[in-house]
């Protein structure tokens, strides 16, 4: 099981520490290329965190993409890493849509019983697609 490894950084750094998780996942973990890869996040992800707008965001799903391809494979040209990147942050995606439900749910803000559900099996979704990515990843390398 992988997905705890991507749950132990990349989810309490809002995303931030995401491309180290990966590397750590796919087993190519370094202390130079993950310190690299938390210098080329730092500008994407400020705004994103700070202003919260559709393009900084999109923006920084972008570069996040990017740099999961490169923390995976080492390399951006190597199209199974881009496929790879985009399962964990899609699969980040579904787990975060999940607990914004399951809590607007836990809080009462929306009184639609369908809500709960929906939001526990779209983390559990989400983490079942990072699950996967990162087997796939290692067991094809």
């Amino acid at each position: 099981m992988y997905v705890w490894r991507y749950l132990l950084l990349g989810f309490p750094s809002g995303s931030l520490l995401a491309p180290v998780a990966v590397m750590w996942m796919v087993g190519r973990f370094e202390w130079r290329r993950a310190l690299a890869a938390l210098a080329f996040s730092i500008p994407f992800w400020l705004p994103a965190i700070l202003w919260q707008g559709l393009p900084t965001t999109l923006l920084w799903l972008a570069a996040l993409l990017a740099l999961n391809a490169w923390a995976g494979s080492g390399a951006l040209r190597d199209l199974r890493a881009w496929a790879f990147s985009g399962g964990i942050v899609l699969g980040h995606l579904f787990v975060a849509a999940g607990l914004v439900m399951v809590a607007a749910r836990l809080e009462e803000v929306t009184t639609n019983s369908v809500v709960l559900p929906l939001g526990v099996g779209l983390g559990l979704l989400g983490l079942l697609l990072i699950e996967l990515a990162a087997h796939f990843w290692r067991r094809k390398k």
